[in-house]
Formats: C-alpha cells, structure tokens, sequence
C-alpha cells in the first residue's frame, strides 16, 4: 500500500517536472533571475529524487539504478541553482548545463521504464540527443555574452 501511494506521487511529481521543465528554463534565461516556475521545477525534481530513493529501497535488486539517476538529476539541479541563486560571472551557460543535465536525467528515468526490453538503447538516447543540444545551447550563450560585453553593454 505504501509502495503504490509513494510510486503515484513519484510519477504525478515526475510528470510535473517534465511539463514545467521547459517553461523555466526559458523563464530563468529571459528574466536573468530565478523564477516561480524554476523554483517549482526545482522542489518537484528534488520530490521525484527522493521518491525514486524510497521506490528502490521496495525492490533494489529491480530498481536500484533509480538510485544514480536521481543522485545525477538532482545535481544538476542543484548545479543550475546555485548559478542563477549567486549568478556569477558565466552563470546562464553553467544555468543551462545543470538544468538541461536535470531534464536529460529525468527523460533517461522515463524511458528505462517504459521500455525496459530495448533498455542499452533508452539509456543512451537521452544523452546523445539532449547533451548536443545543451552544448548548442552553452555555445550561443557564450557567443551572445562575448557579443554583449565587446558591444560595451553589461551582462550578468
């Protein structure tokens, strides 16, 4: 009974993590601040977190790999946080890495569930598609900095 009530707040916070995901990292970029939407995609990646811990600890010799997953998405979580809480010089690229590694960790626990029979090929998709384009994304930030900064306008 416990198992079912934690596995059904798992995926109602994992699921609202997804959804709100996008809308803060853009939310965050064109604010230059942290926004409603990113602190609450922070609170659910952080509630999806512990709750696939609790999941594993039902069943660890089936489920321990939820183990690492959350441990990686919730330190790229905390890595975008930490950017745009104390925004440092640099702060959007390290923003877009932690939050699109955070998002790129909980796709990758999405798909090893749903498709566990093909599980080599779910563990790897998420990164070969999301990293180039988080890297994409990093490169125009930079460009769009050094672009800002040689123009004499300020850029946090």
């Amino acid at each position: 009974m416990m198992r079912d009530s934690l596995l059904a707040f798992h995926v109602t916070v994992g699921a609202g993590a997804l959804v709100l995901g996008t809308f803060a990292i853009r939310g965050v970029l064109r604010a230059g601040a942290q926004t409603r939407a990113d602190a609450a995609y922070h609170a659910l990646v952080i509630a999806v977190c512990a709750s696939a811990i609790g999941l594993a600890a039902f069943g660890w010799s089936r489920l321990w790999w939820l183990v690492p997953i959350a441990l990686a998405s919730y330190s790229f979580a905390l890595r975008a946080q930490l950017a745009v809480s104390r925004a440092p010089a640099g702060w959007r690229r390290e923003y877009i890495a932690g939050q699109g590694g955070s998002y790129v960790a909980l796709i990758t626990a999405v798909l090893v569930v749903s498709f566990a029979d093909i599980t080599p090929l779910v563990w790897a998709l998420p990164s070969v598609v999301g990293v180039p384009v988080i890297e994409r994304a990093r490169h125009r930030e930079r460009a769009r900095t050094t672009a800002s900064l040689s123009g004499g306008a300020k850029h946090r």
